[in-house]
């Protein structure tokens, strides 16, 4: 998962297993248990190490027009060229 919305204050998060396969059917199982409404956003990828980081610049390239504060971002630490 990478985003959770809520209108309200919803302990939907008690009791998950962080860090493993099973968080995203969790929380989706536990926010049904309590009668809460669900839209689910397509699915995407994680950034966590180099390989990562270089297909998030490859999907944004040439201009970062998807995600433009993303770009910023990465302009801004020296990990892409706008020029």
């Amino acid at each position: 998962y990478y985003l959770i919305g809520q209108r309200g204050a919803h302990d939907i998060l008690k009791n998950i297993e962080m860090s493993t396969d099973q968080v995203a059917e969790q929380i989706v199982r536990q926010a049904r248990g309590r009668g809460l409404r669900l839209a689910e956003l397509p699915a995407t990828f994680d950034i966590d190490d180099g390989d990562d980081l270089a297909r998030l610049r490859c999907e944004l390239a040439p201009d970062g027009i998807a995600a433009p504060a993303t770009w910023r971002a990465l302009h801004e630490l020296g990990l892409v060229d706008t020029d």
